[in-house]
């Protein structure tokens, strides 16, 4: 009797652990398809490991017709994901510090569950820049049936937001919109 009851127990506990361990392994993909994409070869990268952040420290060249200006700024956070409905948005990076007019370059991903077009193909990405954020430029296309890839530059004259809104086709039944917030802060 008291056998039964401890594997009762246990078989409870596996079953309520179900969503956080279908979670974990989520995210644990998802990671691991982010890391597929990498940053332009025009970008020098160093990490450097601090207390609880990983930092890269990127700096872009702006020439001029006499002298080279070098601006630079800081990935605090390297990315952030919104995965609410059937499809995920990933944004890189998700948190910047920089020096006041750098450039800053954001690469936005959407990994749909279903190959494109799809009958919900009025879907549409949205950006919200708030603060001293001034979208320089953007461009974006489909890199395979189920992967589209924009890429926007930021100038960052002051402290702001960039508000990435992905929103689902008309009539979707799969979900409404992901939101990704970029934080940035000047040094």
């Amino acid at each position: 009797m008291n056998s039964k009851l401890v594997a009762i127990i246990f078989v409870g506990i596996a079953v309520a652990m179900l969503p956080v361990i279908v979670k974990v392994v989520d995210q644990l993909y998802l990671s691991k398809l982010s890391s597929t994409y990498t940053t332009p070869p025009t970008l020098t990268m160093t990490t450097a490991l601090t207390t609880k952040l990983s930092e890269a420290t990127i700096t872009s060249q702006s020439a001029s017709s006499t002298t080279t200006a070098s601006v630079t700024y800081t990935v605090i956070e390297p990315e952030a994901v919104s995965h609410l409905g059937a499809d995920t948005l990933i944004v890189k990076p998700a948190r910047v510090v920089a020096n006041p007019g750098a450039i800053v370059p954001i690469t936005i991903t959407v990994r749909f569950k279903h190959a494109q077009p799809c009958p919900y193909a009025s879907w549409q990405i949205e950006l919200k820049p708030s603060g001293g954020i001034e979208v320089v430029s953007k461009s974006g296309s489909l890199v395979d049936r189920f992967d589209y890839v924009m890429n926007v530059k930021v100038r960052v004259n002051s402290s702001g937001q960039l508000q990435v809104v992905y929103l689902y086709g008309k009539g979707c039944p799969y979900g409404s919109k992901e939101v990704v917030t970029v934080v940035f802060e000047v040094k």
